[in-house]
């Protein structure tokens, strides 16, 4: 049995959430103090000043925005999420129904307000991968593991199957 909680936040905005939280979709930005929450319907939750946030979450101190949805994969489900707070980007992994995958970079995520729409960014990727699994991110680089994507060619070798990817 796990232990009681030492600390519970509440909000209506995080009871009412129409999709289910993103696997892997959440990540603290310990430098700047924020809680992210990514769903899979693409919409994110920024709980700002999170370490003197107590019970309910003061709602100057919750931000929900989207990813825009314009951009979006056919059939797109978002999963993990991983913050880079030295650069201050936030990146979150998308897959369609298609196989198709891609990694979404949100620069200054802290500094979104509430209801706006993300600007389309993604990680490039030349390999088409398929089937991204989970991001990390930190000094300035995103990595992200896929399932899948197009033949890596190396010299005499061709590679298929799974691959991290590393990106900037």
């Amino acid at each position: 049995t796990p232990p009681a909680a030492d600390l519970t936040l509440s909000s209506t905005a995080l009871s009412s959430r129409p999709a289910p939280l993103g696997w892997g979709g959440m990540v603290v930005d310990t430098q700047r103090n924020h809680l992210y929450l990514l769903y899979q319907d693409g919409s994110v939750i920024r709980i700002d000043q999170l370490r003197s946030q107590s019970g309910t979450i003061i709602s100057s101190n919750l931000v929900v925005f989207t990813l825009d949805s314009s951009q979006r994969l056919t059939g797109s489900v978002f999963g993990q999420l991983a913050v880079d707070a030295q650069s201050d980007i936030l990146y979150a992994c998308e897959h369609g129904t298609s196989g198709t995958s891609r990694v979404w970079a949100v620069s200054q995520p802290d500094a979104i307000a509430n209801s706006v729409a993300a600007a389309f960014t993604t990680v490039g990727d030349d390999e088409s991968g398929t089937g991204s699994v989970g991001a990390a991110a930190g000094q300035g680089a995103v990595f992200a593991y896929f399932a899948g994507g197009n033949q890596v060619i190396s010299g005499a070798n061709t590679y298929n199957g799974p691959r991290l990817r590393k990106g900037a």
